[in-house]
């Protein structure tokens, strides 16, 4: 399947595997084709850096046999209805500030907590899936499997996920040579490691099953499949930024402060909290310093810090 999101509009293209097993000149006979298909969803307000996901539901099949140019029953006329289900969304970037300091007067700073979520890991993880049915089978017609995730969840440094692989089988069984349907469902059951030294606490996740492999032997059924899980973690950090600022109009009196202070960097120290505590502003302190502006402090580093000040404020 594949997605092209453009101006108002998502365009989809996909197939339908079709599979038929069916009578004719006293045999049975089995058939599979991939039908492709366009599909086009009208989407106010969407444009090209849009980001699309979509599932497609088979809701119903009707079919009609019908007669070829020669008067036999060879043309199938068939009506598939899909549910298209999907999302479109952009990727903003919205400016956060968290601390903002004056070279000139006092500010009165309000500030508040925000929550988001960080992602922390994404893994990708494949579960072999084997599982051996009792049935006598001389040849498979058609095998479908589908998945349903029943449970999820984080159990120390493992993600367990619990779900049921549904097996639908048309057979040809062996000793009686009649057409058989066999549909079962099997639990199973994933745990997939992490990286536990963060605290995760949410997580989403994606799974697709492999293509099917089977073997026949006598009075058993072998099949093996992989299902693939794709895992986004995630956990909740707390950020506090800056709601409101005002000023006061009260002057920062650096009358006593001396023209120059020498410093040395202590463990922990960050450039912009050294400035902020001296009144200056990081571009002045390279600029005194003849420092690029890819400078990075190290312990024991000593830098010199000026009085003279031009700059206003500072934001981060």
């Amino acid at each position: 399947m594949q997605t092209l999101v453009t101006k108002d509009r998502m365009i989809l293209s996909a197939e339908v595997k079709v599979s038929m097993i069916y009578s004719g000149n006293n045999q049975i006979n089995y058939i599979s084709e991939n039908i492709p298909f366009n599909h086009f969803i009208e989407i106010p307000g969407i444009n090209k850096s849009s980001l699309g996901e979509v599932k497609l539901e088979i809701k119903e099949g009707i079919y009609e046999i019908l007669e070829d140019e020669s008067g036999e029953f060879r043309i199938i006329d068939l009506q598939i209805d899909i549910l298209v289900a999907g999302k479109v969304y952009d990727y903003r970037v919205r400016p956060l500030v968290v601390d903002v300091y004056s070279t000139k007067e006092k500010l009165n700073i309000e500030k508040e907590d925000i929550n988001i979520m960080e992602n922390v890991e994404n893994i990708s993880y494949e579960e072999e899936l084997n599982i051996d049915i009792g049935i006598d089978v001389i040849e498979v017609l058609d095998i479908r499997e589908d998945y349903n995730i029943l449970d999820k969840k984080i159990v120390n440094d493992e993600i367990v996920v619990e779900g049921l692989l549904t097996v639908d089988i048309f057979y040809i069984e062996r000793v009686s040579g009649n057409v058989r349907n066999f549909k079962d469902n099997f639990p199973y059951k994933s745990n997939i490691y992490f990286d536990g030294e963060y605290d995760a606490k949410t997580f989403d996740i994606n799974a697709k099953l492999g293509d099917i492999k089977y073997d026949i032997k006598k009075d058993i059924l072998s099949i093996d499949n992989n299902i693939k899980y794709d895992i986004c973690l995630d956990k909740e950090k707390r950020i506090n930024g800056i709601k409101n600022i005002e000023e006061t109009g009260e002057l920062i009196d650096l009358k006593d402060r001396a023209s120059i202070t020498v410093y040395f960097i202590q463990k922990g120290d960050l450039l912009w909290d050294i400035a902020k505590r001296y009144n200056s502003t990081i571009d002045s302190i390279l600029e005194s310093n003849n420092l690029e502006s890819s400078y990075e402090v190290h312990v024991g580093d000593k830098i010199i810090i000026e009085k003279s000040i031009d700059n206003e404020f500072e934001f981060i």
